[in-house]
């Protein structure tokens, strides 16, 4: 018995002396990674938003003189084109304007830098009908046409932040008025 025991303790620090063996199994970890979303899951591979958008907006418009509220329907007709009505207010102490138009935005491909901020560009024309009242006499209304740029900042998944200029020209020259711009400092936009 006595050698049967040297016999196994011999063994046992062969077994040690030796290199190990590696089992064929690894050990679980515990890393990984957030499966990857689209950067901007609501714009098409245009740039052009997939999903119909309300943009909301305060500014002003010059010549008439006026604090500005706008909005914007946008529906999506094709990669780069959105089609939709749209309804400027502008009002101050003697004057009273309102446009109504059909606004057509041909988008742009998105700016990007390379600190990740992204900007969407787009140019707009539409056509509608405009009324001005100045001074509180009964207010003229006539024909609009107007054309103008934009840009949204993309600044999440549904919301966005933008701005937009329009010349709106009005060819009757309503209260003795020919055109006038219109200043949309700061817009609100929301795809849904």
């Amino acid at each position: 018995m006595p050698k049967t025991h040297a016999l196994v303790l011999l063994a046992c620090l062969a077994a040690c002396a030796s290199n190990p063996v590696q089992p064929s199994w690894t050990k679980p970890t515990w890393t990984g990674s957030l499966p990857a979303t689209p950067a901007e899951p609501a714009m098409g591979e245009e740039g052009a938003p997939k999903d119909t958008s309300l943009p909301i907006g305060v500014g002003l418009t010059t010549g008439p003189s006026t604090i500005l509220v706008a909005g914007t329907l946008d529906f999506p007709i094709d990669k780069k084109l959105t089609f939709g009505p749209s309804l400027l207010y502008g009002f101050d102490d003697n004057v009273d304007l309102v446009a109504v138009t059909g606004q057509l935005k041909y988008f742009l491909p998105i700016v990007e830098n390379s600190s990740g901020f992204s900007i969407l560009p787009y140019v707009t024309g539409g056509v509608g009908v405009a009324s001005l009242d100045k001074q509180g006499r009964s207010g003229d209304t006539g024909l609009l046409l107007d054309l103008g740029a934009g840009v949204r900042y993309l600044t999440g998944e549904h919301y966005r932040v933008g701005s937009e200029v329009r010349w709106n020209l009005m060819p009757d020259d309503l209260a003795g008025e020919s055109n006038f711009f219109s200043f949309e400092l700061l817009q609100i936009v929301i795809d849904f």
